[in-house]
């Protein structure tokens, strides 16, 4: 019983440590393609990455530095954003990842996943906020249209 219950523990503990770091924008009323635009205009040093399913997103490797965001490809540290789009339909949930990773072999370009970093994950999800909440020029162009 007690071997059960400490399963049911730790499960639920790793299950909480995985989704430690990122951050969500939830109740996107927009259209997919919209939202996939945004997130590829949002991402540091542009698009790595993308999955088959065009849900997944990841950035180029870079390093934040005085609010901006420099090339990291075969720097000792670096960091990636990782942005997936939830949901079958409207509204959308946007989830942003940022990783941090240390170089652990050199010569043969292997590195190590040190974990998340919240904040700069914060700073990424406000870029795609930002762009969210753009009106779109092309949106109600006959509304307002003035005949007078």
């Amino acid at each position: 019983m007690i071997q059960k219950v400490l399963v049911v523990l730790g499960c639920a503990f790793l299950t909480g440590c995985m989704s430690f770091g990122s951050v969500s924008i939830s109740d996107v009323d927009r259209p997919l393609l919209d939202i996939q635009k945004i997130v590829q205009r949002s991402l540091p040093l542009g698009l790595r990455e993308t999955s088959t399913n065009g849900r997944e997103f990841y950035s180029n490797f870079f390093l934040a530095k005085d609010r901006r965001f420099k090339p990291a490809e075969k720097m000792p540290e670096r960091y990636y954003a990782h942005v997936l789009i939830l949901g079958d339909a409207r509204p959308y949930t946007i989830k942003v990842h940022v990783r941090r990773q240390k170089v652990e072999s050199v010569r043969e370009g292997i590195y190590r996943d040190l974990g998340a970093d919240h904040s700069l994950a914060k700073a990424i999800q406000r870029r795609i906020q930002e762009q969210l909440n753009k009106r779109r020029e092309d949106l109600n162009i006959i509304d307002d249209f003035r005949v007078f």
